[in-house]
């Protein structure tokens, strides 16, 4: 050891107010702290002393691989040694070139923040989580291996978003599917001989008549394959060896995609699977950091305060599960969970012109696969690496000669300009028998008349499970008997909560230019379909009140 690392030693021994002699011993003998030798005993009288430094030392030594990060919205951050290895990958460094509401900054000029602040938010108050249940409740046997992987979970969970991040997913991959089904459909057609029906679609290949939540295809896939990908290509497995979790990758996975049957843990510690993402209740810590990290950044008030839900879970035996439940005095401060939720999705998500720059966006896409083979590289991790948000300067910026790269890149001009796909009009409906059908009539029956040019999507805003309450699959405990679970009926919470927990819009966006022609075209079309633009209102209340006698 050399004699800076002796008088470091000494320093920290003298520092922590250890005998005189200990401090000579060490400089004296010039043995290390970590690795005191049987030849090098110290005097039996300073044997502990030398044994309590050498373990701060340790610590200390370990200390210094964590890193602490300065958030936004949760403060200081401190991320675990192995953690940091992730961060420092370029499939995780990756999130800071995609914006974690996609393209909501052209609408809302503070949503600058990314993916990566995100996911490192949601690791932290997974710790917090997850420690806090250890604390309370030893009797869960919550190992630190534990622990760390839902740590991991957390951190990984976004590491599959796409460029736009749900742009690319929800919208671009969704409607190439709906375009190759058409496809089939019209050679099926044309097998058959000559049959009405949309025409080509825009230059973009097709009318998009796709429902903005469906969920073939999700991140949720993309970020474990990518994250199998970042722990090969990094050399992860010696440093998870270390810290006794080499075995527990599926785990980690099943976490950040929950599969129907999980095989990581067993059913005592099925509630782990509730924190990153809860698939029985959708109360998870993804999206208390997405709401708190987004109102911060969009100047939206939230009025849901997690550290209280955070401060309140238990683990008790509920609907023959073990799982993750609160006071019962929590019940509103839910209900306040999934009403910014429903707020988020309406005021901003949703607004009109964030989903008009999407589907331009979308287009522009489209046209450019061909050559980018973007979605492709959803089955090849060493190309989808590489997909963040700066594809959209690569189109705009693109010189070559390419027809379809030219489209692609007026279309990312018209943004530029600001000349975005006009929004037409939106009709408020409820899918329910008979108006389900005239619907979908209704959205054959516009795409036809221009299919180059009208777009007709529909648009879901829930609580997050449809038309379910998910308060109804929470558990909440009393204070006198915490290991007992119930549910709680909403009229006991307050008879002002909402009684409908969903509702669909349908939106007619329009591409020409022709509007005056395209105006005339919509009205007619309400007039056929809806008799009046408020007329979907009429028939939305009157399905609302019936609803409510019924509940009553």
């Amino acid at each position: 050891m050399s004699q800076k690392e002796v008088e470091l030693m000494q320093g920290i021994a003298e520092g922590l107010g250890y005998r005189k002699e200990v401090c000579t011993y060490i400089k004296e003998k010039k043995i290390t702290l970590d690795n005191i030798s049987s030849t090098h005993r110290p005097p039996l009288e300073m044997q502990h002393d030398i044994d309590q430094l050498s373990k701060y030392a340790k610590r200390r030594k370990e200390e210094r691989l964590y890193k602490v990060f300065k958030d936004s919205v949760h403060g200081l951050i401190t991320l675990h040694p192995l953690l940091v290895k992730i961060v420092d990958t370029p499939q995780f460094q990756r999130l800071r070139s995609i914006k974690q509401l996609g393209v909501g900054y052209r609408v809302y000029p503070g949503a600058s923040h990314n993916r990566f602040e995100h996911s490192l938010g949601v690791c932290h108050l997974a710790k917090l989580l997850v420690t806090s249940l250890k604390k309370k409740q030893p009797e869960l046997n919550i190992t630190d291996e534990d622990v760390l992987c839902v740590q991991i979970a957390a951190l990984c969970h976004d590491l599959g978003h796409g460029p736009f991040s749900h742009v690319f997913d929800g919208t671009f991959l969704k409607d190439k599917e709906k375009d190759k089904e058409k496809s089939k459909d019209k050679c099926k057609d044309n097998d058959k001989g000559p049959k009405p029906g949309p025409g080509p679609g825009p230059s973009s290949g097709s009318v998009s008549l796709v429902h903005a939540q469906d969920e073939d295809w999700k991140h949720e896939n993309s970020s474990c394959k990518l994250f199998d990908h970042m722990y090969k290509t990094n050399g992860l497995e010696d440093i998870f060896g270390k810290y006794g979790i080499k075995d527990e990758i599926n785990f980690i996975k099943e976490m950040i995609n929950v599969p129907e049957a999980c095989k990581g843990r067993d059913d005592k510690k099925s509630f782990l699977y509730e924190i990153v993402s809860n698939k029985e209740t959708g109360i998870d810590v993804d999206k208390f950091d997405y709401f708190a990290r987004d109102c911060h950044h969009l100047g939206i008030q939230s009025g849901f305060d997690y550290q209280r839900y955070i401060e309140f879970a238990r683990v008790c035996k509920f609907n023959g599960k073990w799982r993750i439940c609160t006071r019962d005095k929590e019940a509103f401060n839910l209900y306040e969970l999934f009403s910014i939720r429903k707020s988020l999705f309406k005021r901003v998500y949703y607004h009109k012109t964030t989903c008009s720059i999407e589907l331009m966006i979308s287009d522009a896409l489209k046209l450019a696969d061909p050559v980018l083979n973007l979605s492709s590289s959803i089955n090849n991790m060493e190309k989808y690496q590489t997909l963040t948000d700066d594809i959209y300067n690569q189109i705009l910026f693109y010189e070559g000669k390419d027809s379809k790269m030219i489209e692609a890149k007026e279309i990312l001009e018209r943004i530029e300009k600001r000349q975005l796909y006009k929004f037409m009009t939106k009709i408020q409906i409820s899918k329910d028998g008979e108006i389900d059908k005239k619907v979908k009539m209704a959205e054959e029956d516009l795409t036809q008349r221009d299919p180059k040019n009208f777009i007709v999507k529909t648009y879901k805003i829930s609580y997050g499970m449809g038309n379910k309450n998910p308060i109804d699959q929470v558990g909440f405990y009393k204070p006198d008997n915490p290991s007992k679970a119930e549910k709680i009926e909403i009229n006991k919470v307050s008879p002002m909560l909402p009684q409908i927990f969903q509702e669909e819009v349908l939106r007619v966006y329009y591409r020409g230019d022709d509007i005056e022609t395209a105006k005339k075209t919509v009205d007619d079309w309400q007039e056929k379909y809806w008799v009046s633009p408020n007329v979907s209102f009429l028939v939305f209340r009157l399905w609302y009140v019936q609803v409510c006698n019924m509940l009553l």
